[in-house]
């Protein structure tokens, strides 16, 4: 696979948010100034050159043949000259990377840093592929949502039924007072009432699949109990019929926290919105991405080209807009399918939009004091935590997000003094456990001593690695999907 045209981007839909196409993939258009060292977590922890996204930039280089030399520490003295693509050295320094985008955001010569060590790693996986479990999750499991399920589902069952065998995020008596207070199917279909069960192996976290008795409600609940909360009064058409709007339903939520989709949908029903979903949509690629498997990226974007190519609500409406509550995802279909599908599968797919981007123009909207939030929720001190794919590659910042969520009367604020990673990204979190832990636990910490009850975010990935770490420094702050938490307010 080359790397993604320029002109690969797909409009944002007015959302604003930074695209693809204002960055240069040419590696040799970077001007090698070293300012992407600065605030990268990977080159600060190592000071390696091939941590960098320079020194990244320079391997790629020196693959193609175009630039001689290359970072020592990606060398490893029993290769032959030329045959760096075998080098296991070179694969570390790809996956000692957290995709954060810092790089990207920072580089003066404005170059697609991440896009194109996602290039890197397909070029290695033909010298070096992925291991087998590898292969067969991202070409087998991950594509077929029923096997997913089902696997997930497996792997909860010992522990709902030995629930001692997990620990879970402490909350404060505030934060148990704002779920108590919700009502009784709203508190039952709330990531908190789970309370994020984790199993710890050594230094390894392993984050424990949602019940599938949770998992089962909330889809049934989307397909038949719509609408979940009254639309306002000037919400709805005309007509009195909310208006379609498609929903993709993404792997980790899909897998680990379910009740994201619920706490979306009660909020876009109070938007005069329809949800309308795929029952077995297939995951986007962006898993395929980081684990370096060209194929199966292929296949993931195929298989969801033809699943949201022509969807269409109970009443045969063509659904025109695609909304997106992770940002990888979003980003993943806005940006990398242009290399894969053709104009007319392009051309037939909904309009892609993120959760933060379209609800802040549609809570706009409203008047003021149209969502009442419970007086328990608006008690919170809360944090907000901008996921890095969110905050560097699309480019909307946490000031952005706050504005939409102070207008709610939340008392949220976001802590630059831990800005950036939290260790969640690529094959970081899981090759690098130790210091993917160290990165959240700074946050955590400071969040600690500023007394925050809950942390917001839109990254499922973010949510269930900080809540990990909560778990194991025994930190009483959880974080949850900001739609849980503003989806869950009382109807009017």
């Amino acid at each position: 696979m080359s790397l993604p045209s320029a002109a690969a981007d797909t409009d944002a839909g007015g959302a604003h948010l930074r695209l693809l196409r204002d960055y240069k993939l040419d590696p040799q258009a970077c001007a090698y100034c070293a300012k992407c060292h600065d605030g990268c977590p990977t080159y600060e922890a190592t000071g390696d050159e091939a941590f960098s996204a320079r020194g990244k930039i320079l391997l790629w280089a020196a693959l193609k043949g175009d630039f001689g030399e290359i970072p020592p520490s990606a060398l490893e003295e029993s290769l032959p000259s030329g045959a760096l693509a075998k080098s296991r050295k070179l694969l570390q320094a790809l996956d000692y990377c957290v995709r954060c985008y810092h790089c990207l955001e920072v580089c003066p010569a404005h170059m697609a840093t991440v896009p194109i060590f996602e290039t890197m790693r397909f070029e290695l996986a033909r010298e070096q592929p992925p291991p087998a479990l590898h292969r067969f999750l991202m070409g087998s499991v991950m594509p077929n949502r029923s096997l997913s399920r089902a696997v997930a589902s497996v792997g909860a069952i010992p522990f709902s039924v030995f629930p001692f065998l997990a620990r879970r995020v402490r909350m404060s008596g505030k934060l148990t007072r704002w779920l108590l207070s919700l009502g009784e199917r709203d508190a039952r279909m709330n990531s908190l009432a789970a309370a994020f069960p984790t199993v710890f192996l050594g230094r390894r976290e392993f984050s424990l699949p949602a019940s599938p008795i949770l998992r089962s409600q909330v889809l049934q609940a989307i397909v038949r109990a719509q609408p979940l909360a009254p639309p306002f009064g000037d919400a709805s058409e005309r007509n009195g019929e909310l208006r379609p709007m498609g929903y993709f339903l993404d792997c980790l939520s899909d897998a680990f926290m379910p009740a994201v989709f619920y706490g979306t949908t009660r909020l876009l029903n109070r938007l005069g919105y329809r949800v309308v979903t795929h029952s077995a949509n297939s995951c986007c690629g962006a898993s395929a991405l980081n684990t370096g498997d060209e194929r199966a990226f292929v296949a993931m974007a195929r298989s969801l080209a033809r699943e949201f190519g022509d969807l269409r609500d109970e009443r045969g409406r063509p659904v025109k807009t695609l909304l997106f509550t992770n940002p990888t995802c979003y980003k993943t279909v806005a940006e990398r399918y242009a290399e894969i599908l053709g104009a007319e599968e392009l051309a037939r797919l909904p309009q892609p939009v993120l959760d933060v981007a379209f609800l802040e123009k549609e809570l706009a909207g409203l008047p003021d004091g149209a969502i009442q939030l419970s007086d328990e929720l608006r008690s919170l001190k809360v944090a907000w935590h901008n996921p890095c794919n969110l905050d560097y590659a699309l480019g909307v910042k946490g000031s952005r997000v706050l504005a939409m969520l102070k207008r709610l009367r939340l008392d949220i604020t976001e802590y630059s003094e831990v800005e950036g990673c939290c260790g969640y990204g690529g094959m970081f979190y899981l090759r690098y456990p130790d210091d993917a832990a160290e990165l959240s636990a700074k946050k955590l910490r400071l969040w600690r001593d500023e007394g925050i009850d809950l942390v917001l975010t839109n990254s499922a990935g973010c949510i269930g690695h900080l809540n990990a770490t909560a778990i194991r420094e025994r930190i009483s702050i959880p974080t949850l999907h900001w739609v849980e938490a503003v989806g869950s307010s009382p109807a009017d």
